[in-house]
Parts: structure tokens; sequence; C-alpha cells
């Protein structure tokens, strides 16, 4: 028995199969991100998102705490365009809150 992939179901499907530079789970401090993606923010569970396009190193870099301790983000997937949905299960899983 065989089963027909139509080409559009084969291209779909190697779209979704984009190599992790980082992992999920790894927790960078915000001034540090070089990696686009999708992270969630450690200290008010927002969502951040960091296209290949806006990925700018210096975007980040003087924004510190009032103790001089770096904010710290945590990477839930290399695809910055994944749902909310997606992004909520995701933190979920790692145990962490989620503020969208």
């Amino acid at each position: 028995m065989s089963i027909a992939i139509g080409a559009d179901s084969v291209l779909a499907s190697r779209e979704r199969q984009t190599p992790e530079i980082q992992t999920p789970g790894l927790t960078v401090p915000l001034h540090a991100l070089d990696e686009p993606g999708t992270y969630i923010c450690n200290w008010n569970g927002h969502l951040l998102r960091i296209p290949e396009a806006e990925l700018d190193a210096s975007r980040f870099a003087a924004i510190r705490r009032a103790d001089s301790q770096p904010w710290t983000v945590t990477r839930l997937s290399a695809d910055p365009h994944i749902s909310r949905f997606e992004a909520r299960a995701l933190a979920n899983s790692l145990g962490l809150s989620t503020s969208f």
C-alpha cells in the first residue's frame, strides 16, 4: 500500500523542519539575543518575537534592570511566527508563566 503525497504537503513539511540553532528552553540575557525566534520575557511573561530581518544585537544592549542585572528571556522556538497558542503551550511545558 502506498500513499501519494502532494508536492504542497512535502513543501510544507520541509518548511517546518527548520534546524534549531539554539535549543528551546535556553535562557539568555536580553542584550545577548543573537538568533531569531520566539522568546518569553522571564520578568513579566510577555511574548517576544525576533524575526531575522529585525535582529539587531545592539537593540537591547542598553536595557538593564535597576539592580544592574540583565533581563533574561527564554527561547520557545526558532520560528518567530508560531501562534500564540503554540507559544503558550511551549512556555507551559517549560514551567514558565505567561501573560499573553
